[in-house]
This record gives structure tokens, C-alpha cells and sequence, in this order.
């Protein structure tokens, strides 16, 4: 009775006390790092001894071969759910409707496939529309799903087949989130690019990264490849401007190639500094 009312002395573990400050799952760890404390009777396990002789692993096992679990067994109620003959674990049921409890919400439901999981999350429409997904996308608009790309499962979900090794899929419809097969082709990554160019969607010009995120581009001296400064580039045109010297020479004396030189007094390169 004096030990009821006391907890395990581990931090954190409020476990009823068993034994040397411990509760029974703490104590069974303390036990097993004494250095004097007995070895398991079981050939090739030096595991230390639980109760008879035997490890807690082998202690359970033996255990599970004795009449008193056979008995519990046997008389252990069958699950609550209709048409079921397993054992109960908890709760009046099963391992498979406790796990589907605790999964939906409820044991009865049976579980959907990946398909269909899939499926759920794609917003059907004509079937010449775009069916966008509507779960989690990446940056650029692309569905993700099970660790993939929405659209890629779209292709093999509708066509019953994996995609051939060096094939991808391609939209028709230049829409990154659509999932509708019937805007999915295959093709090899040759063929992406080509679409690309031939829609005109080309990184490039206006749409070019330099142009559209000017901010977020290291400019002139910022450039951890930038061999010359700003005061340098002024000095450069300055220099060819008053004539008397070529561009090979301003290179050599700047330690840039000619061309470098022809871009800069052309201001084709160095465009902020004025």
C-alpha cells in the first residue's frame, strides 16, 4: 500500500512505481544495463532475464504457449462487426475495424483504392474541358501526388499501363494542373522542348527571368562572376569614347576579352550603369 500513491522518478513518466524508483517499463531498461545482472537461458541471446530464466522476448513467447493463454484465447469475444469471425483486440473489435476506426471515422467503411483517391481530387468536366487538380501543387502549377506529379498518374490511371521508360507525359493544353487523359500524350523530353518553342513559351525576351524578376537578379558588380566594377565599366567608355584606343587594348589593360569591351560600349551589357 505505501507504494500505490508513488510515480516512476524518470522525468516526464507518470507510471505507476514497481520497483528501485521505477516503473515496470523503466525498470526492465535499468535491468537490463546492469553489468552483473543475469543472461537469458536461451542459446545465442544475451539478452538479461525478465522472469524464469528468460529475456522479455523469449519470457513473452513462452507465455503465448502456456494453457492460460490458450484458454484466454479461446474464449476471447469474436468482433462486434456483422460477418466478422477475428478475435477483438479493443474496443469491441477487430485489428482491421479498429485500425479503420481510427483511420475514417468509421469501422465499417471499406477502404478506397489509390485510383480512386485520385480521382477525388480532380475537378471533372466536359470532356474537352480541363479537369484541374484541386489537391497540393508545386510551384510552377503541376498536382502532386503520392510523392509524383497529378498527371503523370492521370496517364497511367486512364491507359492501365506504367509510362515507358524515357517517355514523358505532355499537356496539349499548355495547363499545368490539368488531369484530363484526353489532353495527355506521351512523348520524349525532345518533344516537351519542342512544344515549348513551337507555343511559344520560351523563357525568354519579356518573359525571361532577367526581365521579370529583375530584383531577384545579382546585377553588374553584385555578380559573383563580375570581373570588372561599376566605376571600371564607366572608365572603359569613357575611354574608347575619346577615341585613340582600341577595344583589344581596353580589354587587355581590363582583363576582358574584346568582345566584353564591344558589349559595354555598346551598352548591350552593364545596361544600369550610366
Amino acid at each position: 500500500m505505501a507504494n500505490s500513491n508513488r510515480s516512476c522518478s524518470v522525468e516526464g513518466c507518470g507510471r505507476p512505481f514497481l520497483a528501485r524508483g521505477f516503473c515496470s517499463k523503466h525498470y526492465r531498461q535499468w535491468k537490463k544495463l546492469q553489468p552483473d545482472a543475469p543472461r537469458c537461458s536461451r542459446p545465442d541471446c544475451d539478452a538479461a532475464v525478465l522472469s524464469r530464466g528468460l529475456c522479455e522476448n523469449h519470457y513473452a513467447a513462452w507465455r503465448r504457449t502456456t494453457p492460460a493463454y490458450q484458454r484466454y484465447l479461446a474464449e476471447r469475444p469474436i468482433c462486434t462487426i456483422e460477418g466478422c469471425v477475428a478475435q477483438v483486440k479493443a474496443r469491441g473489435l477487430c485489428s482491421l475495424h479498429l485500425h479503420r476506426l481510427r483511420d475514417y471515422g468509421d469501422p465499417r467503411r471499406e477502404p478506397i483504392s489509390t485510383e480512386a483517391r485520385f480521382w477525388l481530387s480532380v475537378e471533372k468536366g466536359a470532356p474537352d474541358d480541363c479537369w484541374p487538380w484541386r489537391g497540393s501543387r508545386k510551384r510552377r502549377g503541376y498536382g502532386k501526388f503520392a510523392g509524383g506529379i497529378a498527371h503523370r498518374f492521370a496517364w497511367q490511371f486512364a491507359n492501365g499501363i506504367a509510362i515507358p521508360a524515357g517517355q514523358v507525359v505532355r499537356h496539349t493544353c499548355d495547363n499545368p494542373p490539368c488531369c484530363n487523359p484526353a489532353h495527355l500524350i506521351l512523348g520524349t523530353g525532345i518533344d516537351n522542348v519542342r512544344d515549348r518553342v513551337e507555343r511559344d513559351r520560351s523563357a525568354r525576351g519579356d518573359r525571361s527571368g532577367a526581365r521579370l524578376h529583375r530584383d531577384r537578379m545579382p546585377r553588374g558588380a553584385t555578380n559573383g562572376n563580375a570581373k570588372l566594377s561599376d566605376d571600371a565599366v564607366r572608365e572603359i567608355r569613357r575611354l574608347y569614347a575619346e577615341g585613340g584606343i582600341s577595344q583589344t587594348a581596353l580589354g587587355r589593360d581590363f582583363g576582358i576579352a574584346q568582345t566584353g569591351v564591344s558589349s559595354i560600349v555598346r551598352h548591350e551589357t552593364w545596361t544600369h550603369v550610366v
